[in-house]
């Protein structure tokens, strides 16, 4: 269900930039595996937006777990934006983001087709410290990105099967 999560942002966020922008974008799932992938895939002066899941914790309730026969996550989301010809052409596409998860903060299976077996879904952005984003991009083995984490709460997975992937479909770890 995580994948799913994921596949609907991707799409969702594409066609809301795609309303707005004529200019070319590509949207990366998964972190890059380091500095000259990342280099690589945005050669060609396209602005990458890079979507990858950072953290999962587990949502409990007064101590107490929701649902015997389904999982609540707290999801925590990191888009980055890189152009390495055109800074300020990534930063309006960070802004497209923003202005999406303000515009559209909660999505459910009535509202966001595509999330289905996903309960309920609620955007906000996540503060971290900026030692704690740095040491997180230094995992990866990049230099810090322009990004914005955004918290994903209550991303219910019920006990059905998740959906498989293709290969190579993501990159990153």
């Amino acid at each position: 269900m995580l994948s799913q999560l994921i596949f609907f942002l991707e799409n969702e966020i594409s066609d809301f930039i795609s309303s707005k922008r004529d200019s070319s974008f590509e949207i990366v799932l998964g972190p890059p595996k380091n500095k000259e992938d990342l280099k690589a895939i945005g050669n060609d002066g396209k602005t990458l937006l890079l979507i990858n899941i950072v953290n999962l914790v587990e949502e409990v309730f007064g101590g107490v777990q929701a649902n015997g026969n389904s999982t609540t996550l707290n999801v925590k989301i990191m888009i980055s934006v890189y152009n390495e010809d055109n800074y300020l052409d990534s930063l309006g596409y960070l802004s497209d983001v923003i202005s999406f998860f303000t515009k559209h903060s909660t999505f459910t299976p009535e509202s966001g087709p595509g999330i289905e077996g996903l309960m309920r879904l609620n955007f906000k952005v996540f503060n971290i410290p900026d030692n704690d984003l740095s040491t997180m991009f230094l995992s990866m083995g990049v230099e810090k990105l322009p990004s914005v984490i955004y918290e994903c709460r209550l991303a219910t997975i019920n006990t059905t099967l998740a959906p498989s992937l293709k290969p190579n479909q993501l990159s990153g770890w």
